[in-house]
Formats: C-alpha cells, structure tokens, sequence
C-alpha cells in the first residue's frame, strides 16, 4: 500500500466516523491524495468494519469485571472491621 492510498483511507475513515456516506468520504478523500476512490472506499469501508468490532468487542470486556465486582459482598455491610 502506498502511503498516498493509506492517508486516504485515513481521512476517509475520519470522515465515515463524522457520519459522511462511504461514497462521498471515499471520493473526496481519494481527490485529496491522488487515489483510486473504488479501492479507498473498499480499505477504509474494511477498516471502518474491523474498529467498530474490535470497540464492541472491548467494551463488552470492560463492562464484564464492573458486574462481577458489584457481586464481591461488602465486608463493612457483615459487621467486620475493616483494614
């Protein structure tokens, strides 16, 4: 990948995540660099695709020890002194 074609992606991936149509970010994002708009819109609709995963992915790991630590008892709610 040449680095003209991934700033493209980049800034196309920028404007996907600011709401714009794939269409329209991978257009001007590809006059901005001097790339192929099919083939930005394929690598940035791709990449767009793998962080919305992996973000989803990560805040359901996050959230899983929150609840299991809501489940841990309260010492000071039994009585014991604490330390």
């Amino acid at each position: 990948m040449s680095l003209e074609l991934f700033r493209a992606v980049q800034a196309a991936r920028l404007l996907l995540e600011e709401g714009h149509p794939l269409a329209r970010a991978s257009t001007v994002a590809a006059a901005e660099f001097g790339a192929h708009p099919e083939e930005v819109a394929r690598l940035a609709l791709e990449a767009h695709h793998a962080c919305s995963a992996a973000r989803a992915h990560r805040t359901q790991q996050n959230a899983r020890p929150l609840v299991a630590c809501r489940a841990i008892p309260d010492p000071a709610a039994d009585g014991e002194p604490q330390q």
